[in-house]
């Protein structure tokens, strides 16, 4: 059983660091090499604030999807979709 839930720990921190979650961790990096710090330069914003801002913004639309997912979740019920995707379990 130990082993069990060192691997799914595993796979999960994997599905976790190779989605959104990565290309958010790397955003800053990769806009300040794209050159976005000389787009926002003429405001008075530096390279490295840029791309930190950027991202920021880039996560904005994500906010009112999470706050809908949590309603249709608290609407179909918690119990009902736990029961539901650990029966869908045993066919993977």
């Amino acid at each position: 059983m130990r082993i069990l839930h060192s691997s799914f720990f595993c796979a999960v921190g994997i599905v976790q660091f190779s989605g959104i979650n990565a290309m958010f961790y790397f955003t800053p990096q990769i806009l300040m090499q794209a050159g976005t710090g000389d787009l926002l330069a003429s405001m008075g914003i530096d390279e490295e604030s840029s791309s930190i801002l950027a991202s920021g913004v880039m996560c904005l639309p994500m906010l009112p999807c999470v706050v809908v997912a949590m309603w249709l979740m608290d609407i179909s019920g918690r119990r009902y979709m736990e029961m539901t995707l650990l029966g869908s379990l045993q066919y993977m």
